[in-house]
């Protein structure tokens, strides 16, 4: 912590590498700027936002990568300044810097299963948006903010508010020719849709078929590659289970080949379903066990509960009858230490 009172409110922040000095903002630098000029803390507020508003845009690379476990890490050794230079941001309504954040911010909260604080944050800075004008900038990013509050919101229960929210804000990105933009509202109708329709499952295809040519025109591998696991996930849901194998092996390459652990766990569980359903129990219950190791690898609860429930239901069509109920149990506790809410289905997902 600096020590001399000769310091610019800038030096106060930040050392020489740019690293803070202080180490919570709000409790330590806030206190020795008690009785400093106004402009003297607006200085140290705008080298706090500056300096973690580029930590965090770095983040967004490793945390989509073999460096996930520890980039998450990183991360939240530091996620009070996070979300006090998110909330500084917000108040000015300055949407070009939050949309540096935004991503790898709703990243790290679904990766920690902090669901509750995640919902919080953004309904928070969705409620405060509204106050600032309707340029195109403020327009897209009061839509995104929208979006990461449906994504928070069906991940604890309701599906089906979250899907029209998608629907709307998808309309709205579009119109702005937000084509980046879009790959997240896509993602949440084809997910949503795929759980609450699966007897109308055109809508989901579609919109899975267009994040695969959207990021394919963008450049963006990473969202390909979630597309194509999307597709199989819809293709498997409305049983078209050759199709779905089909994207899902793709999906699990490019995985392998970008190296997020995240990404690896959907599709690899798509495969597992799929065998399965084919009646290959033991090479199921194999590869959902190979799913667990993953999940387990970045401490990402709610793959281990769905891999959990999964190994539950294929362990009741082996007659593993106190397997199953050991599995389901484990999947019922991280639902209730994670706070979501998961209905037992004999189903593979």
């Amino acid at each position: 912590m600096a020590k001399s009172t000769n310091l610019t409110p800038a030096e106060v922040f930040l050392g020489e590498a740019g690293r803070p000095l202080v180490e919570t903002f709000p409790e330590v630098a806030g206190k020795q700027l008690v009785e400093a000029e106004p402009e003297a803390v607006t200085a140290v507020q705008e080298a706090h936002a500056v300096y973690f508003t580029e930590f965090m845009e770095k983040m967004l690379e490793p945390l989509r990568s073999t460096g996930q476990r520890e980039s998450l890490d990183t991360i939240e050794a530091d996620i009070d300044n996070v979300r006090t230079a998110w909330r500084y941001l917000t108040e000015q309504g300055r949407a070009m810097e939050m949309a540096r954040m935004i991503e790898p911010l709703l990243y790290f909260h679904e990766l920690r299963d902090w669901y509750h604080s995640g919902l919080d944050l953004f309904a928070n800075a969705e409620k405060m948006f509204r106050v600032w004008g309707k340029d195109e900038r403020s327009e897209a990013m009061q839509a995104q903010l929208r979006g990461m509050v449906a994504f928070f919101t069906s991940i604890l229960g309701d599906m089906d508010g979250a899907l029209e929210v998608f629907r709307e804000n998808l309309a709205t990105l579009r119109a702005l020719g937000r084509s980046k933009e879009s790959l997240f509202m896509l993602t949440g109708v084809y997910v949503s849709g795929m759980f609450i329709n699966k007897d109308k499952g055109a809508e989901a295809v579609q919109a899975a078929q267009e994040v695969i040519e959207t990021a394919r025109d963008l450049g963006e591998e990473w969202w390909e590659a979630d597309g194509l696991g999307g597709l199989a996930g819809v293709y498997m849901s409305v049983g078209s289970f050759e199709e779905a194998r089909i994207y899902a092996e793709q999906s699990v390459r490019m995985w392998e080949r970008i190296g997020d652990p995240w990404g690896s766990i959907w599709a690899e569980q798509i495969l597992a379903g799929l065998e399965a359903m084919d009646g290959k129990y033991a090479a199921a219950k194999e590869r959902y066990l190979f799913v667990l190791d993953i999940a387990q690898s970045i401490d990402f609860n709610r793959g281990l509960q769905y891999q959990y429930n999964n190994l539950g239901n294929v362990s009741l069509l082996l007659e593993e009858y106190d397997e199953a109920e050991a599995y389901y149990l484990q999947s019922l506790r991280i639902c209730d230490e994670i706070g979501i809410t998961f209905e037992m289905l004999a189903s593979f997902s």
